[in-house]
C-alpha cells in the first residue's frame, strides 16, 4: 500500500494528503502487525509469559469475501457511484459481525490437557483435551484447538474439534499421539481459533497451558542368541566358596561321599546319623550382577547414521538392563554412562526401573565422552565375587585399544576388565541380540 501510494500518488489525487496519511500509516501498522503474527508463528514461546495473545487470520474463503469488499470500495471511489458504496457496506457488516461474534467467544476460556508422564518410543499414547467455557450466559460454537508439541530434534501439531461448549461447562476431545524419539518433549502452548459464524475472518488466542513429557528409549526383547553368548549354563560344584552376599554358591543337596570330594564338605552330624559319609553339594550360582558400560559418543561432525547408531546403542543398554531386573532374583544392575559427564545408576536395593529410563531418555551424546574415565569407573566398581560387564560403544576399535592398554598398566586379576565384553552399536549385529 505504502510503495503503491509514493509511486503513483493515488489517494493524494482524490482525497488529499490527510488521505496519504490515512494510507501511509495504516500500510506501516498493517506491516508492523503481520511481521510480529509471522515471528509469533514460527517461535511460539516468544513473547509468551503466561498471558493469554490474541491472534488474527482470514481463511481462504473470508480472503475472497474480502477481495471483493476491496473491490466495491475502490470502483465506488472511482466511478462515484453511491450504489457501489452501499453494497460495500452490505458486505462489510457480516465481516464486522463475524470478527466481534469470535472475538467474543474466546474470552473468559481455560484450556488444560491430560496425558501420561513418560511413554515409551514407539507406543502410542492418548492426550485429553479439556476446553472450559468460563462465561455464565454465552456458548462457543465450533472452536478448533491446536496444541503444540516440540522436542529438540523435531515439532509437530494436533488439532481437535469442539462443535460446542455451553456456559460454565468443558468440552472433553482427545487425540493420539506417537513419538519415535526418546527425550524430553514440550507440549504447548495451546491455540484456540474461532471462525463462527461466517467463516470470513479466524480469530485466536493462544493460552500458555503447558506440560511436558518425557519419552523413554525404544525397547525390544531380547533373543536367546544373546542369552546364550551371555549366560554361562548352570553347573554343580563342591566347593563352598568362603565369600558373603548375594553371589555365594547355593546349597544344593546332600549325597554320599566320592573320592575327590573335599573333606570340608563333610555333613559330620548326617554322616554320623546315616553311618556313612555324607557330603554337602553346591550349586554355582549364576545370578551374578550385570554392568552395562555404555558409551554416549558421537563424532563432532556426526551424520544421521552416527547418531542413529548412538540411539540404538541407547535402546540395547535400556533392554539388557530391565531384561536383567526382570530375570535376575537376586543379581543387581549397574548402568555407568560417559557423556558430557560420567554417570552412573544401580539397583542398591531398589529396583524401580524410572530413574534408570529417565537417565537414559535425557541422555545427551558428546564428541567430549571418554572412555579412560568410563573404564576407571567400572574397574573401581569390579566385585571380587564376579560381575558381567558388557561395555556398548559407537566406537568398537577405539575401545578395544583403550581396554587393552588399561589392561597392561594393571592387574587384569584385580581390576576386572578382563571380563568385558565389547559389543558394538552397529545395527545389523544389535538386531541380531534384540526383537524390536
Amino acid at each position: 500500500m505504502v510503495v503503491v501510494e509514493f509511486a503513483q500518488g493515488f489517494i493524494l489525487d482524490r482525497l488529499g494528503q490527510a488521505g496519504r496519511y490515512l494510507i501511509v500509516g495504516s500500510g506501516l501498522f498493517f506491516s508492523i502487525w503481520g511481521l510480529k503474527e509471522l515471528i509469533a508463528g514460527w517461535y511460539p514461546h516468544l513473547g509468551n509469559r503466561g498471558v493469554a495473545r490474541n491472534k488474527f487470520g482470514v481463511p481462504f474463503e473470508g480472503g475472497i469475501f474480502f477481495l471483493i469488499m476491496i473491490v466495491c470500495f475502490v470502483g465506488a471511489l472511482l466511478g462515484r457511484s453511491n450504489t457501489l458504496m452501499m453494497v460495500f457496506s452490505l458486505l462489510f457488516g457480516p465481516f464486522v459481525i463475524n470478527g466481534w461474534a469470535a472475538f467474543t467467544m474466546l474470552q473468559h476460556l481455560a484450556i488444560e490437557r491430560v496425558l501420561p508422564g513418560r511413554v515409551m518410543a514407539g507406543d502410542s499414547f492418548t492426550v485429553e483435551v479439556r476446553l472450559k467455557n468460563q462465561k455464565t450466559w454465552l456458548s462457543i460454537w465450533m472452536m478448533r484447538v491446536t496444541d503444540l508439541i516440540m522436542s529438540r530434534a523435531e515439532r509437530m501439531t494436533a488439532d481437535v474439534h469442539f462443535p460446542r461448549v455451553p456456559p460454565s461447562g468443558t468440552g472433553h476431545q482427545r487425540y493420539r499421539c506417537l513419538l519415535t524419539q526418546r527425550g524430553r518433549y514440550d507440549l504447548g502452548p495451546v491455540t484456540v481459533h474461532a471462525t463462527f459464524p461466517f467463516g470470513l475472518i479466524e480469530r485466536g488466542i493462544v493460552l500458555p497451558a503447558v506440560d511436558s513429557l518425557l519419552v523413554y528409549p525404544r525397547i525390544g526383547k531380547l533373543h536367546p542368541k544373546w542369552r546364550r553368548r551371555l549366560l554361562q549354563a548352570q553347573e554343580l560344584v563342591t566347593e563352598n566358596r568362603p565369600r558373603s552376599g548375594p553371589f555365594d554358591d547355593d546349597f544344593h543337596k546332600l549325597r554320599e561321599y566320592r573320592t575327590g570330594d573335599d573333606p570340608r564338605a563333610i555333613h559330620w552330624k548326617t554322616s554320623a546319623r546315616r553311618n556313612e559319609l555324607m557330603v554337602r553339594e553346591y550349586r554355582e550360582s549364576r545370578d551374578r550382577s550385570l554392568v552395562v558400560l555404555l558409551d554416549a559418543w558421537v563424532p563432532t561432525t556426526g551424520t544421521e547414521d552416527d547418531r542413529r547408531r548412538i540411539e540404538l546403542g541407547i535402546s540395547f543398554a535400556a533392554t539388557a538392563c530391565l531384561d536383567q531386573l526382570k530375570r535376575s532374583r537376586e543379581g543387581g544392575v549397574t548402568l555407568i554412562v560417559t557423556s558430557t559427564i560420567l554417570t552412573s545408576w544401580t539397583t542398591a536395593g531398589n529396583r524401580r526401573t524410572e530413574p534408570l529410563l529417565d537417565l537414559l531418555a535425557l541422555l545427551e551424546p558428546t564428541p567430549k565422552a571418554s572412555l579412560d574415565r568410563l573404564l576407571l569407573e567400572a574397574a573401581a566398581r569390579h566385585s571380587p565375587v564376579g560381575n558381567r560387564t558388557i561395555l556398548i560403544t559407537p566406537r568398537p576399535r577405539a575401545a578395544q585399544a583403550a581396554l587393552d592398554a588399561k589392561r597392561k598398566e594393571s592387574s587384569a586379576r584385580s581390576t576386572g576388565l578382563d571380563d568385558i565384553y565389547v559389543i558394538p552399536a552397529e545395527e545389523a549385529l544389535l538386531n541380531e541380540y534384540v526383537v524390536w
